[in-house]
Parts: structure tokens; sequence; C-alpha cells
């Protein structure tokens, strides 16, 4: 039970069973001196773990006023006791899925740089269980904000030139037809192989979607997916994707896709980018979350395509000794032919897999970006634990996915119907291009109200605010880290002079595809 109780300076402490959570003397210089303690003033971002009365982020507002606080509470009683004294406060109690929801609104991409994660250290014996909790789901929360920044800044300016091109060239949208046939997501990992016989036997009471990493495997071995997705925007995700131009493509406008697998449509589907919602769309308005990885895509599409069962197979969020992914494979020749005697192909796949990974059991291995990806099923597993399974004897099901064998996924086998889409077509290619054109225009426009905005403002992190919108992360965010690097450090007029500068050299892009369009 807590109890409060005046300190001898005057300030309410807090205790549980006579333990004292501040100091009983003095709670605001046991915060000072903590503050300095751990140099909290170098901190532009700070997560507080149960901060309980929060002194501290009194003290943080009062001598780092420009950093964000971001408190998780573990205890209503507290929780209820902030006061506004946090930029963003939340009780964590037991709903995972309540904390990454206000995660994914307190903390973004320019939160990652400086950051500070500090727990209470007098709650934290009585509240370790769940602070445990919410630094798993923090890191995860991190994790996944460090694949954006890199997805983002390596190919922010593909993904707009991709854009253009697919809407111009998309003659037919597809549109899915809900149904309650099960899906089978097929990834490229080697449990793809040990469920080969399973999708052969029961081909058509499955509708099989392929990753485009699948796509060879699964021709070798004479099975023809239903629908491909893709969500990659750079030139080896099209690469994939060559040759079966006869198969229906799933995939957002940002994506590299071959021009032929556009000619015969796309079901294109929008994620959140500045400017999928000012298009004309002839099809009913499809969204997936945005997300970084294909295969989170695919569940989410997976869900909307059926009622039925989902199967994940191929999705082992490890490496088998040297290799990632089942054989053959689209960048097989790619590797193969660069190799030399004194570069050996094994030596390159080495270097690809292996260098940079750590060892799980017997020959299996994971990095970064695999503990990321599995990390986000397990966290996200309560999304779609009632009706999605991983397929296999052997399946290791993470977070709450169950695993389900051969013989039971063949139990819940019933409907035979062929997948469905409906087909719209597109409007006229200079209606297309109209459209493109003002919302080029339109973006130039705010753009340059941004900059007479600017002038109005002199603090940095106002101008910041200002400059985070949707067009200058999705086109320059390697130019926005800059920026809030710059504006930390410089006052007045130079930052004023560097946002403008930023603003003008998106507007430059822009204006560079008029004439394509």
């Amino acid at each position: 039970m807590i109890e409060t109780e005046e300190s001898r300076d005057g300030d309410l402490t807090a205790k549980i069973n006579n333990n004292y959570l501040h100091s009983a003397y003095s709670p605001r210089k046991e915060a000072v001196k903590f503050y300095h303690n751990n140099k909290l003033e170098i901190s532009r971002t700070i997560i507080l773990l149960e901060p309980c009365l929060n002194y501290l982020s009194e003290v943080i507002r009062k001598n780092n006023s420009s950093a964000k606080i971001i408190s998780i509470y573990c205890d209503q009683y507290f929780y209820t006791r902030d006061n506004k004294k946090s930029d963003f406060s939340f009780c964590f109690t037991a709903n995972n899925s309540d904390l990454q929801f206000f995660l994914s609104k307190a903390l973004n991409e320019l939160d990652i740089e400086s950051l500070k994660i500090i727990e209470w250290p007098p709650a934290k014996k009585f509240y370790s269980e769940r602070c445990l909790t919410i630094k798993q789901i923090l890191t995860q929360h991190i994790r996944e904000l460090h694949g954006n920044i890199t997805t983002t800044s390596g190919f922010g300016q593909k993904y707009f030139r991709n854009f253009l091109k697919n809407y111009l060239y998309t003659d037919y949208i597809l549109s899915p037809v809900r149904s309650s046939k099960a899906v089978l997501i097929a990834g490229s990992g080697p449990g793809l192989k040990a469920d080969l016989d399973f999708i052969k036997d029961n081909r058509n009471r499955i509708t099989l979607l392929s990753l485009p990493s699948s796509l060879h495997f699964l021709q070798y071995n004479g099975i023809k997916p239903d629908l491909i997705i893709s969500t990659d925007p750079g030139y080896y995700a099209a690469l994939h994707l060559n040759g079966f131009e006869d198969i229906p493509v799933a995939s957002p406008l940002t994506a590299a896709v071959p021009f032929n697998c556009l000619k015969k449509g796309l079901l294109a589907f929008s994620q959140n980018y500045f400017m999928e919602a000012c298009v004309n769309n002839p099809a009913p308005a499809l969204t997936l979350p945005q997300h970084g990885t294909v295969a989170g895509s695919a569940l989410y599409l997976s869900n909307i395509l059926t009622e039925g069962p989902i199967f994940i197979s191929g999705f082992d969020f490890s490496y088998t000794d040297l290799l990632s992914h089942n054989r053959p494979h689209t960048f097989d020749n790619l590797i193969e032919s660069s190799s030399s005697r004194s570069s050996p192909v094994h030596s390159a796949y080495f270097q690809r897999n292996v260098a940079d990974s750590q060892r799980l059991d017997g020959l299996l291995r994971t990095n970064q970006a695999l503990k990321t990806y599995a990390g986000w099923f397990a966290a996200n597993s309560h999304r779609f634990n009632n009706n999605c399974y991983f397929l296999g004897e052997d399946a290791q099901a993470p977070g709450e996915f169950k695993s389900v064998s051969h013989k039971q996924a063949v139990i819940m086998l019933s409907v035979t119907d062929p997948l469905l889409l409906s087909r719209f077509s597109s409007v006229s290619i200079d209606e297309r291009k109209n459209c493109l054109m003002n919302i080029i225009r339109d973006s130039r426009l705010l753009l340059k109200s941004n900059i007479d905005d600017i002038t109005t403002l002199e603090s940095g992190s106002d101008i910041l605010r200002l400059l985070n919108n949707q067009i200058i992360f999705n086109l320059f965010l390697p130019r926005l880290l800059e920026f809030k690097r710059h504006q930390l450090n410089k006052k007045g007029k130079d930052v004023q002079n560097k946002a403008v500068s930023l603003i003008n050299e998106t507007i430059n892009f822009l204006e560079d595809y008029l004439d394509y369009v």
C-alpha cells in the first residue's frame, strides 16, 4: 500500500511497506542530485519509468527546457498525480497494445538521438516485473524506429519516383473479395521447404500469398502463388518479380514494381505516404498499417483476404548456416557470378549472412534485423492470434501466436473457391497526370507557407515541429535529423536560415518532377 507524508523540508514523500520511494528529508534535492549524476542535461528525449511523485520531471523542465519528457507509470496512484509534469504520460497495467499505441504517438524517429531511459531506482524493486515488460516493449519500438530511419533515409526519394511511375502506368486497380478460404503466407525461410508437401496436397484449398523472395523456390517446386505481395522500393525487390508477370501483385504505389506487372493491374494499398490520400483511386480504399517488412504487411493483407485461418510458413527469424533463404533464389546467380578464385562463393555468403550474425542453436544464426523482425511478430501477436498459425510440426510461434501441425491444419481447410479480385479501370492518363501535377503544386504551396511561418518563430523546437511534416519527412529525413542536431546548438536567424534552406531544397526537388509528369 502506498502512503504519503511530509518530508523534513515540507514536500510530500511516498513509501511502500515503510520503504521510502523518495527522500524522507528533501525529495527535490534528491532529484537534482540524480539529474546531475545521470547527466540528463545532455539528453533531448528522456523516458522515465515509474518516477513516482515525479520530482525528476520538474528538475528536468527547469534545467533542460527543450527536452521531451515521457513518463511511464506502473501505478495508477502516481499516474493521476502527474499533473502535466511530463510532455507525455501513460500508466501501464497489463495491456501491451495500449503501451505500443502510446509509444507510437509519443516517441518518433526524431527522438532517437540523445535518448535516455531512466528507471527511478527506489521504485524499481517494487515494480521490477512491470518495468521489465515496459523495457522490452520500448526496446522493440526503438528497434523499429531505427529500421524506419534506415529505410526512409535510404529510399525516401525512391518512394517518390516509384509513386509517380506506378500511378501513371497502372491501368487497372484490383480489389480483393473477402472469403472464408484459408490463406497461406509463403516466406523464404527453411520452414517453407518442410511445408512443401502440405502446400502441394492442399493447393486448391488455400490462397497462396507469396513474398517476392519465395517466388523462385516455389516455381522450382512446381507451385504457382495466387498473389504476390511486395513493399520494398529498391531495385532488387523488382528483380524478384521478373518472369512472374502473370501473377497479380499487391503493393503500395511506392514499391518497385516492374512495368509488365503494372499493365496486368495492381492490388494497390495505402501505407500513409504523403501523396497516397490525394490520388484518384477507382477501387475501394485499402489501407494497411505502415510496416518495415513485407512479412508484416502480408499478415495485415491476409486478414483482409479471409475470415478463415491464416497459415504462416517460412518465417523462421533465422539463417541456416551460410544461407538466409531457401534455394533457388533470385540472388543466387548474382552472388555466384561475382565469385572468383580470390573471392569464392562461400566467402560471399559468409560475408552476407555470418559475419554480422550470432549463433542461436546448431546451424541457426540471427542478427539485429532478424531480432527486430521477430520482436515485431511477438509484440503484435495479440492482433492476429485468433486465426493465425505458424505451420509445421516443429514451428516456433512467437508471442501469442499458435503453432499447428500439418494434420491439424488440414482439418481447418474447407473452401476451394479461387481468389476473387475485382477489377477497376483507372481514370485516363491525362487525368492522372493532372492529379500528380496538382499534388506537387499544392505541396509546394504548403511548403512556401511554412517559410512565412518560420520567420515568426524563434524557438528551434517550434521550427522543428513545423518542419516535421510528411512531405519533408518522406523525402528528406536525413536533412531533418541534421536540422534537429543543428537547432540544439544554434539560435535565432541561424536556425531559421537552416530551416528555410531545407524547405527550399524540398521545393526544388518537387519542381524537378513537374516536367516528368
